[in-house]
């Protein structure tokens, strides 16, 4: 598994939304909602995806894609809405076995309220997560809170006939 997952806006590509998940919480995340890894990664870029078996960068934009599997998604947090909306869609139409999304806890926004609709499971994590800078940005610590965001695909009874 590479190193880091990057954040990765589509259609900009401002260096300042590329800021990469630390590893081990990438690890951790995988193990407790995941099965151990992760096998769809669609906000990242060539060099540094996770090593899943499925990614999509910047150029073929995530979202246009259906997702499939158990999906980590670290989206631009400039750009939030329209990667919530795609995983809400995607869990409701049982593309996925289970997305993780890491996010701000911007709790006044619309789309937080969106997951709280859908999401199995939401993670506060405790402390501020350091991200690491993309090349040529100069680190800063983290303003925000981050939470991840369980979504699994629905149980149907067709799925124990």
């Amino acid at each position: 598994m590479p190193e880091v997952s990057a954040r990765r806006a589509t259609g900009g590509s401002d260096p300042r939304q590329s800021w990469r998940t630390p590893p081990a919480l990438v690890r951790e995340l995988a193990c407790r909602y995941a099965g151990g890894s992760f096998l769809t990664d669609p906000c990242t870029d060539a060099s540094n995806h996770l090593g899943c078996g499925v990614f999509h960068t910047e150029e073929d934009d995530g979202l246009s894609h259906y997702w499939h599997g158990s999906v980590f998604v670290n989206p631009p947090y400039s750009n939030i809405a329209p990667w919530v909306e795609k995983a809400i869609d995607d869990a409701r139409c049982n593309r996925i076995d289970v997305i993780v999304m890491l996010l701000p806890s911007r709790t006044d926004q619309a789309w937080w309220h969106d997951l709280e609709q859908h999401a199995e499971l939401m993670v506060p994590i405790r402390g501020r997560v350091q991200f690491l800078a993309p090349p040529g940005i100069k680190v800063s610590s983290n303003r925000e809170p981050v939470v991840a965001w369980v979504l699994r695909r629905q149980l149907t009874a067709r799925d124990f006939r």
